[in-house]
């Protein structure tokens, strides 16, 4: 993961996601008084799921796709 630092409070890529996730979670308007520690492990959460698919290669690279994506042409 990297170490590279983003916005004006020096946050990690992990931080920033994390914070952005729990300004969406936050904003739903749907968290109880007491929810907040659900919700603050849920943003965490996210951020981590978040940069693991951003360090996955793009689908048309992966070599599991390749063969989805061949067009079959029916001889006539």
């Amino acid at each position: 993961m990297s170490d590279k630092h983003y916005g004006h409070f020096d946050l990690t890529k992990r931080e920033f996601f994390a914070v952005m996730a729990m300004k969406g979670l936050c904003a739903s308007g749907k968290l109880s008084i007491g929810a907040y520690m659900t919700t603050a492990s849920t943003a965490v959460k996210q951020a981590d799921a978040l940069m693991r698919e951003l360090e996955k290669k793009p689908e048309e690279e992966r070599p599991e796709h390749k063969h989805k994506h061949k067009h079959h042409h029916h001889g006539k």
